[in-house]
């Protein structure tokens, strides 16, 4: 899991020293969901054998939404480029 995580060939611009630095993590898996084989593999890891089971064991059934959740004009996803143009 973490040979996607490093990516040492790629250089990266700090801002304000213009020193090439190795870069810790490429952008793919920050910003894209895990796979399947390592959501298993954290799942096994805290001695579950599903995620539902390891929602179940630390999620109190009394403060579980199925409902949504009104939050105003926050309530419906933002695209990535909608929010730079919403944050400016």
């Amino acid at each position: 899991m973490l040979d996607r995580l490093v990516d040492a060939n790629v250089p990266q611009k700090v801002p304000d020293q213009g020193v090439a630095v190795a870069l810790t993590c490429s952008f793919e898996p920050r910003h894209n969901s895990t796979t399947q084989a390592e959501l298993d593999e954290m799942v096994r890891a805290t001695g579950f054998n599903s995620l539902d089971a390891l929602i179940d064991a630390t999620v109190p059934q009394a403060i579980r939404r199925s409902d949504g959740m009104e939050m105003g004009r926050y309530t419906e996803g933002m695209t990535e480029s909608g929010f730079l143009e919403f944050f400016k």
